[in-house]
């Protein structure tokens, strides 16, 4: 039973997609209109099959307009390999945490195209695909459960304790510094909020062939 969304963070957690930084993609528009016209054309780099890369990937191919199942994507182990291949132009395209990259944008050797967050990162100077038209969304999350079984005295208990957390001076403290984003949801709406991210990620494990 969900009892409350809580945070997500704000650096580790919103992936980027970025390309070299002399690549001719300079938006993720540029990026799904290759896509469509050319599938063959891109390839995607990240991690494992299946991980959030590689879904996020998948995300954005299928709001752009492409067919996810033509998709090239090649995973690869850490950013340390992976980011070479960017760089030389084997990889089109890659992502994975905004922490393990955002070096490399700042020397100029790779370049943002858009993050995965809903909205504008304070303080962070990459446009969501949103922005730019594309409605991919992802966000990786944490919250608190409690078996399916609880009272409904205890919930209300959990409920009401989590609420007081959050407006809390220590909590925002906290938040401030590991860089976290307060995402509070209460549990109704929270368990509304799980059942249709299962639906999205569920979806489109099956159009990328791993449902």
């Amino acid at each position: 039973m969900a009892v409350a969304l809580l945070t997500h963070s704000r650096v580790a957690l919103h992936q980027p997609l970025f390309v070299a930084a002399n690549s001719p993609i300079k938006t993720v528009t540029d990026l799904v209109s290759k896509f469509k016209q050319d599938p063959g054309s891109v390839t995607w780099g990240g991690f494992a099959h299946g991980s959030p890369d590689h879904v996020l990937c998948g995300l954005v191919a299928k709001a752009g307009g492409g067919d996810v199942k033509k998709m090239n994507y090649i995973p690869v182990g850490t950013g340390g390999e992976m980011l070479p291949l960017v760089m030389n132009g084997k990889i089109t395209v890659a992502t994975g945490g905004l922490n393990e990259v955002a070096s490399q944008f700042k020397v100029g050797k790779l370049r943002p195209i858009g993050i995965s967050s809903p909205e504008r990162l304070p303080g962070i100077d990459i446009p969501t695909f949103r922005e730019q038209g594309v409605d991919a969304t992802l966000v990786n999350w944490r919250g608190l459960m409690a078996p399916p079984n609880v009272s409904a005295e205890d919930k209300q208990a959990l409920e009401a304790a989590v609420a007081k957390l959050v407006q809390s001076e220590s909590w925002k403290k906290l938040l401030q510094e590991r860089e976290r984003v307060d995402l509070y949801m209460p549990s109704a709406p929270f368990g509304a909020f799980i059942k249709e991210e299962q639906a999205r990620i569920t979806a489109i494990l099956k159009e990328l062939g791993l449902g």
